[in-house]
Formats: C-alpha cells, structure tokens, sequence
C-alpha cells in the first residue's frame, strides 16, 4: 500500500516540474525495473527472448512517445527539471517493488484477488488519511465539493472505473504474473493512440512507425516465449509421448 501511494503521488508530483509528455516517456520504461525486481525479488527466471521482447516493446513505445512530443513543440520542454526526473525515478522504483510484491503475497499467502485489492486499498486510505491530515488539504477538498456538487458524479464515476480496473490488474497479477501485468498497463496507452491515429487518419512518422513495429514485435516474442522454451516442449512431449 506504501510503495503504491508513494508511486502514485511520486507520478502526479512530477506533473509539477516536467510536462505530460516526458512523464508519458518515463512511465514507458515502467516494464525493465519490474523485470529486474521480480528477478531479484522473487528469483524469477526469464529467457532470453523476453529479455529482448521488454526491451523491443519498452524502446518501441519510447519512440513513438518521444516523436510525438517532438511534433507537439514539447521536446524544449522534455527534461526541464532535476526534480521532477528524481520523482519519476522514484515512481518508477515503487512500480518496480509493488507489482512482484504483490505477486510473491498470492504465491505465498493464496489470498483472493479482491481480498489482496481490498486490503491494499484499505491500508492506503489509511496512509491517504495520514498524508491529507499532514498536508491539511483535507478541508480545502471539502469546501471545493461543496461548492461544485456536480464533481461528485464525476468522483464517483472515476472510483467505479477505477475499482473495475483494478480488479483486472489484480486478477491478471494473480494468474499471469506481474510482468504480464505491467506489459499490458503499459502497452494499453500506446494502443489508445495508436487507435486514435488511425481512426482519425493521422499521419505517422517513419519512426514511429518503427515504434509501432517495436511493440508489435515484443509482443510476439512475448506470446510465443512459453510454445519456444525447452520446459514447455518438454513438458508437451511428456504428455503426448508418442506424437514425436
């Protein structure tokens, strides 16, 4: 619950100092540092091949994120501050704990994926409590609510979708792994844009393009990484033995 507030208001903190775009670009690198921890953390083993399909995908959507802020005007404005880097970097390292953390938690313990998600979301109300009452921002939200009514059905709206998330990222931790997990809250953005460029026929790049390839390379080495390992293979020649 820590490592996931501090990763969220490190995110928004660094809003203050940099724009949106190099926030995008650094929260696109978010699949290496969980890779690494969930090495460290959890002795996880991965092959080769997606070593190089996080690599793929990570520099595909670096790419097509940076031409973008290129074109939009933006790149004067890319590292325009040492503090909100250091934010970032701090964002990406509570990324990097939370998601192997909360995998080794259902390898462990065996929770449910939404007894985990309501206890991590319990212990950061409490932690949000603690923050709000330290930064006495508290009455100031309140007042602002009270005299916009109308935000609540937007407040309200955003926590249904948030919770609804939410419980599909714990459910795909729980099944998938946290790697799988970051691969697809990451990669959800560039596919947003990427929907959005070709709905309304906006022209691409070359390079991102090349980007657009990156990804969709990555992720097929990624898909085919368990069909092209010797355990699996094996694993399939034991149960259909006389197929070989």
């Amino acid at each position: 619950s820590f490592t996931f507030i501090v990763a969220m208001s490190s995110s928004n903190a660094a809003l203050k100092y940099v724009n949106y775009p190099t926030q995008v670009l650094g929260k696109s690198c978010k699949m290496i540092p969980v890779m690494f921890a969930g090495a460290v953390m959890n002795r996880k083993r991965y092959s080769m091949l997606q070593y190089v399909a996080v690599f793929s995908m990570t520099l595909g959507i670096f790419i097509f994120n940076l031409w973008s802020t290129v074109e939009s005007g933006s790149e004067s404005k890319v590292v325009d501050s040492l503090g909100g880097v250091m934010f970032l970097l701090v964002s990406l390292a509570m990324d990097a704990y939370t998601g192997p953390a909360q995998e080794r938690i259902l390898e462990s313990s065996h929770p449910s994926a939404t007894r985990l998600m309501l206890n991590v979301n319990l212990w950061a109300v409490l932690l949000l409590i603690l923050g709000l009452a330290v930064t006495q921002d508290a009455v100031p939200s309140i007042l602002f609510c009270s005299r916009a009514p109308e935000v609540l059905w937007s407040l309200l709206l955003f926590s249904v979708c948030s919770a609804s998330g939410q419980m599909f990222i714990f459910l795909t931790i729980k099944y998938h792994g946290s790697l799988t997990t970051t691969i697809a809250t990451t990669t959800r953005k560039f596919f947003t844009i990427l929907a959005s460029v070709l709905f309304f026929r906006h022209p691409l790049h070359a390079l991102q393009w090349l980007g657009v390839a990156l990804v969709f390379a990555g992720l097929t080495a990624n898909i085919l990484t368990p069909y092209l390992s010797p355990n699996k293979r094996r694993h399939q020649q034991q149960q259909h033995p006389h197929q070989t």
